[in-house]
């Protein structure tokens, strides 16, 4: 499965093993405060029939920043679904971005560098490289995590925190 960057457009549509994947969005609220500009409403489709959704998402750094201080909210086929993430830990390993639903765990986690894999009961059952999946045996929730993980811009909780600054020092001090 690759997911392509999001375009303006309020639809997104894409292949997955199960059958075609629809994002949904709601026209952006246009708002003066700017931590709330650009919300959507996001909704998820599995040929044809709902998958999930979230309310009033901010893709980005701004999801990050809400799925880190107490989760977002999600549904997920009616079930009320959770996403945390822990984004400032050194180790690569303890930094990751969790989907909670109905008594199932699925965690994003970096390994290297560029790749990230998803864990279920910390086994490997996916993983990633620049926006590019393969799921080892694709369900319902696998797809719907990976695609809202993907197209969310949540993979920037599990980079690592010091490689911004580290990268800037170096690009940037031969200049100065």
């Amino acid at each position: 499965m690759e997911f392509t960057a999001l375009r303006r457009s309020e639809t997104t549509a894409m292949k997955t093993p199960l059958g075609e994947l629809v994002l949904h969005r709601s026209p952006e609220k246009i708002e003066i405060s700017f931590r709330t500009q650009g919300r959507r409403d996001w909704r998820l489709e599995l040929d044809g029939r709902p998958l999930g959704g979230l309310l009033q998402f901010v893709p980005g750094r701004h999801a990050v920043r809400a799925a880190r201080r107490g989760g977002l909210a999600a549904d997920f086929e009616g079930a009320e679904a959770r996403v945390t993430a822990r984004t400032r830990h050194l180790l690569r390993s303890r930094r990751y971005v969790q989907f909670e639903v109905g008594g199932r765990t699925l965690r994003f986690v970096r390994r290297g560098l560029v790749r990230t894999e998803l864990l279920e009961d910390g086994r490997s059952v996916g993983r990633g490289r620049s926006g590019v999946w393969e799921l080892s045996e694709p369900d319902r929730l696998r797809v719907f995590a990976t695609a809202v993980f993907a197209w969310g811009g949540l993979e920037d909780a599990v980079e690592n925190p010091l490689l911004p600054d580290l990268l800037s020092e170096l690009l940037l001090a031969p200049l100065s």
